[in-house]
């Protein structure tokens, strides 16, 4: 669910962006799901609850960054 979760997070952000720079992100984002070695949890319980709640609201957009281990969380309506 996470991985699905992520992708459709990722087709969210890029639908407004050039053909070109999107495919790029979907390339990049597949990669780097390839590459990891199982996804781990470092959340607690209530997190897990929060992010879900964010997740469910269609005005945010919840993106992973490329570089380190952080989470963005646009306003849908401003766009990346």
């Amino acid at each position: 669910m996470l991985i699905e979760d992520i992708l459709r997070g990722v087709e969210k952000a890029v639908k407004s962006l050039p053909v070109k720079v999107a495919e790029e992100a979907r390339q990049k984002t597949v990669r780097k799901l390839g590459d990891s070695s199982g996804l781990r949890v470092n959340l607690t319980v209530t997190e897990r609850m929060v992010l879900s709640v964010l997740r469910k609201n269609s005005d945010l957009t919840i993106l992973l960054t490329d570089e380190g281990n952080a989470t963005v969380v646009l306003n849908t309506m401003d766009g990346p």
